[in-house]
């Protein structure tokens, strides 16, 4: 007889308990969970919001509870860019409190050289501008003065609703406001393009002292017991060990038998692959968060982790068994690497990797921080393996429904139409098994079928005890090839 421990031997209130683990099973032995986004992120700091769950309907809708220069709408425009080509699936979003909130600020100088002779046209870029090139023009007529230039660059940047910063002339230099509050406003870059030999040459500092304490407890209530699938880190990067432990404590939660909902956090960086190389290799334990860097990039996190999450997600939704590797990510705007660091070492690390592919950004692995001392391979370590165990677990969850029905032995005899029997879990149980083989998220769906049980149990006769085991597919991630070749001569081989 089977025996489970998803639910104490003793528990006599009705329920049904799913205990996950993994096993590190050989060969031979062994449609699921909607994907859906939340959004952790911060509003406009002039903008009076509920901190409270809200779900997407469309940007406009979202700017008027968030504002234009909130870091949530920012996400919203990678997940759903112009070109139509979103993530397509359901995306909740919520604005975080946030305690001593202080704006970033920067200044730009302009100095005019020794004419001023040139109609010229300057543009401003902040950071990654929603994946668009410059876009704050500011044509400079022949003989405009300093304090004139400076006013129309102000104009430039506060006629743009979603340019995250408001600007303030003065006679000599424009100041910049950060539209929300906190330290994720330093992680903004602005710059100018001028053309050669340009009229007036400009001096940058950077947004700097955005501060404050964010709060992520309500938000992580507010999930209860909703299906959402992937949160997007919308107000920190890799370095806020803080809001990460929180997210790895609450993904265990998760993961636990009563509430078997998986959920996976996801946090961008574009801070040197060494920087945050060392964020995760330090959390060795951790199979809730995955750090999607770009490394040395202008673009703020926010923006990396939900460009790239718009198409693991639009993946993810029409084949959970479907890695991501060699996905294109439009948008980004990468620095290239150079040699092998992004590869094997930075993965086994449990750090994301990707390549640049004529100047565009392509997934290479998407991994989970998960990397334990012993552990090979590690049970946790791809994405796209929880994936699949999410779908295992969503079909479980409707395999063993409980309501009362009669329970019988498998060889009694029985009229009553509402009776179950353990032979009719287990038929439900192996139908799905022969379906998952089909769909490519388990293989040796026999054996799975073989080494599976489900039985009644010998101490509670309300009570039915399973024990699955199965091997979840792989993907063509490595593939090794020995090309051997000669030369052939006259008379057979050299």
């Amino acid at each position: 007889m089977v025996q489970s421990n998803a639910y104490p031997q003793d528990r006599q209130a009705s329920g049904v308990a799913i205990e996950t683990a993994y096993k590190n099973l050989i060969a031979g032995t062994p449609s699921g969970r909607p994907v859906k986004i939340n959004i952790f992120g911060l509003a406009q700091e002039s903008v009076s919001v509920v901190s409270q769950r809200y779900d997407y309907v469309g940007l406009a809708e979202a700017a008027a509870i968030v504002g234009y220069k909130s870091t949530i709408y920012q996400a919203l425009l990678a997940l759903n860019p112009n070109n139509g080509l979103g993530v397509g699936v359901p995306i909740s979003f919520y604005p975080l409190t946030i305690t001593s909130g202080v704006q970033s600020a920067g200044i730009i100088t302009p100095t005019i050289g020794a004419t001023n002779t040139d109609t010229e046209t300057y543009y401003i870029q902040i950071s990654n501008n929603n994946g668009r090139p410059a876009y704050l023009a500011v044509v400079k007529p022949a003989g405009m003065i300093l304090a004139d230039l400076c006013t129309a660059i102000a104009a430039s940047i506060n006629a743009k609703l979603d340019c995250p910063f408001v600007a303030t002339a003065t006679a000599t230099v424009v100041t910049l406001e950060c539209g929300h509050e906190g330290e994720a406003g330093n992680q903004y870059v602005v710059s100018m393009t001028v053309p050669t030999d340009p009229d007036y040459t400009f001096a940058i500092t950077q947004p700097v002292n955005g501060a404050g304490t964010v709060d992520t407890d309500n938000a992580l209530a507010s999930i209860q017991n909703e299906w959402d699938s992937h949160v997007i880190n919308a107000f920190s990067d890799e370095s806020d060990s803080v809001n990460l432990n929180k997210f790895d404590v609450f993904g265990e939660l998760r993961w636990s038998a009563e509430v078997h909902k998986p959920i996976k956090f996801y946090t961008g960086t574009n801070a040197t692959l060494t920087e945050a190389r060392a964020i995760t290799s330090a959390r060795k334990d951790d199979r809730t968060n995955s750090i999607k860097p770009e490394h040395g990039s202008d673009d703020t996190p926010w923006f990396i982790v939900a460009s790239i999450l718009r198409e693991q997600c639009r993946t993810a939704q029409k084949d959970a068994p479907t890695d991501y590797t060699k996905i294109s990510v439009a948008g980004l705007t990468p620095v290239n690497p150079t040699g092998t660091e992004f590869e094997d070492a930075t993965m086994k690390d449990g750090l994301c990797t990707y390549k640049i592919n004529d100047g565009v950004y392509e997934i290479a692995d998407s991994v989970m921080c998960y990397h334990p001392d012993g552990e090979s391979p590690p049970g946790w370590q791809y994405d796209n393996d929880i994936e699949k165990e999410c779908y295992m677990l969503w079909n479980f969850a409707i395999i063993f429904e409980y309501g009362g029905y009669p329970l019988a032995p498998d060889s009694q005899v029985v009229t009553n139409p509402n009776a179950r029997k353990p032979s009719w879990y287990r038929a439900r149980l192996f139908s799905f098994y022969d379906g998952a083989a089909g769909a490519v998220v388990i293989s040796y769906p026999e054996a799975a079928k073989a080494n599976s049980i489900v039985d009644l149990s010998t101490a509670n006769n309300r009570r039915i005890d399973a024990d699955l085991n199965y091997s979840l597919a792989g993907n063509t991630n490595i593939i090794a090839v020995s090309n051997n070749f000669n030369r052939a001569v006259m008379g057979g081989q050299s």
